[in-house]
């Protein structure tokens, strides 16, 4: 665990607002539970016991964590993500959340590292688990059913697919990139030339683009940086007044 910050603009952020209490406490606690590139392992009971290791119910903490994150990554405040067949999360905004000064080395790849997969659906958790029952219960009787309805990683990999050539961004990715400040097409066009570069395949490239729009670096030349220049701003208004009190021009 380690130590973080809050900025006091989280607790007025329409974000954060609308989230329940339960999420916007396992998501500051995920800031202590990731990397200094804001990635950890996406194994919710290794973040039920950094988190909340004192709690009388287990069980029961584990299934409103494993809620609150699916509803983190509904929200775009996490990435989740597979590498490797190991499951990962990243802080989407981690940059803007938390400054760190020295960072130390990171263990863990970033969703933008090749052959990262976007993690979309993530199982949750078991009526066995929420109603406390032992685990393994629930499991009776249905022994070889995975086998017959889940894929295995080799097979899922089967499935997918180059980037198709008539691929475009849709009205979700260009409002995700106007709240990120990017160029969606830009973006686009690079993640079209990673892709072909690479030979890239994927199973959701929609999913794969909305991760790609979450760490695209904002356009700083832009013309529409909301509220970026709000502090100097202020400091030349009280310049002009301070030169009217002293009898200066406008």
């Amino acid at each position: 665990m380690r130590i973080r910050s809050i900025r006091p603009e989280f607790w007025s952020s329409e974000d954060i607002a609308a989230m329940d209490w339960t999420t916007r406490l396992v998501f500051i606690g995920l800031w202590s539970y990731v990397d200094d590139n804001g990635v950890g392992r996406d194994v919710e009971k290794l973040i039920v016991a950094d988190l909340f290791p004192l709690e009388d119910d287990p069980r029961d903490t584990l299934a409103t964590v494993s809620r609150s994150l699916a509803r983190l990554s509904e929200g775009g405040q996490i990435t989740r993500y597979t590498l490797e067949g190991r499951p990962y999360l990243h802080i989407t905004a981690w940059t803007k959340h938390q400054r760190i000064d020295k960072a130390a080395k990171s263990r863990y790849p970033l969703p933008t590292s090749d052959d990262a997969e976007p993690r979309e659906t993530v199982a949750t958790p078991s009526r066995d688990l929420r109603e406390g029952s032992p685990i393994g219960e629930g499991e009776k009787g249905r022994r070889g059913e995975g086998e017959k309805h889940s894929p295995t990683g080799s097979e899922a990999r089967k499935r997918a697919t180059p980037l198709p050539d008539d691929w475009t961004p849709t009205d979700a990715h260009r409002l995700l990139a106007a709240e990120r400040n990017v160029d969606c097409d830009l973006e686009a066009e690079k993640m079209r030339d990673w892709a072909a570069g690479k030979g890239e395949t994927g199973k959701d490239w929609d999913a794969r683009f909305r991760n790609w729009l979450r760490n695209a670096r904002p356009d700083r030349n832009s013309s529409h940086r909301p509220n970026r220049d709000v502090d100097s701003r202020d400091a030349l208004v009280q310049a002009h007044y301070d030169m009217q009190a002293l009898g200066g021009t406008q």
